[in-house]
């Protein structure tokens, strides 16, 4: 549905500018092109990647560490969840410590990837605001849960924060995959110095996701950068100058 904001300007002078849309552009492969779907009848299967999604994955697949610079709404959390999926069938004691920066957006996280994985046929459990089974969301909110505790070990891909990343440090074991989501929630600084301390500790491959990277020469050089386009509709810019009465009658005047 178009809004045309120009509706409301009536009687007012205004400049306008137009912004073209834009589109991030898609593969032919499909989501059940790149992991066994299964029984899976979700429109999910049959997505269609967008290209710096099967960059990353096969960035991923050749053993790099990745940084992905999209936009919200670009799938960056398909791009490394479909390169998991893929290595859990290979190894099912394969492992992903996904860091978000807030445990609301990890709680967003959680239930978008429990649906991707019961529809996969994965063992995973929600009960309220509880993920347990081969995902696991674990924070202060979800810690002292039992069946948390329980499936921490085992669990497949375990979602967290800083604050419970570093309070807990032992208790993630050696991920094979290290997640590190929104990063430009930090400043540049704190950014940096959260990959060197993850990386002192985990010996682990890294995907870093951010809508912008500000600073990127403050990266380990064995990253590569992947960067995919925003899908955003057409949009108008409109800078009000005044009622065209008021300003007619001071050109008068003038």
């Amino acid at each position: 549905m178009t809004c045309d904001s120009s509706q409301l300007l009536k009687g007012y002078a205004y400049i306008m500018e137009t912004f073209g849309s834009t589109r991030a552009p898609k593969t032919d492969v499909k989501v059940r092109d790149v992991i066994d779907c299964g029984k899976c009848n979700s429109e999910f299967c049959d997505y269609s990647l967008y290209n710096h999604q099967l960059e990353v994955i096969n960035a991923l697949e050749q053993g790099k560490n990745v940084i992905l610079t999209a936009a919200t709404g670009s799938g960056k959390t398909e791009a490394w969840f479909l390169y998991a999926i893929r290595q859990i069938a290979k190894d099912r004691g394969f492992k992903v410590l996904a860091v978000y920066p807030t445990k609301a957006l990890a709680s967003d996280q959680a239930y978008r990837l429990y649906n991707y994985m019961e529809c996969l046929g994965f063992d995973v459990h929600k009960v309220n605001s509880i993920y347990y089974g081969s995902l696991v969301r674990y924070d202060g909110d979800t810690s002292r849960n039992n069946d948390v505790k329980k499936s921490l070990a085992t669990a497949n891909i375990v979602l967290t924060n800083p604050q419970m990343l570093f309070s807990k440090l032992t208790s993630f074991g050696n991920p094979n995959l290290v997640v590190l989501d929104e990063l430009d929630f930090y400043d540049s600084g704190k950014a940096t110095v959260l990959i060197e301390v993850l990386r002192s500790h985990f010996k682990s491959q890294f995907v870093v996701m951010s809508g912008t990277i500000s600073n990127p020469q403050d990266f380990p050089k064995d990253f590569v950068f992947i960067s995919g386009p925003s899908n955003r509709p057409e949009h108008r810019i409109y800078i009000v100058i005044g009622e065209e009465d008021k300003l007619r009658g001071v050109y008068n005047k003038h």
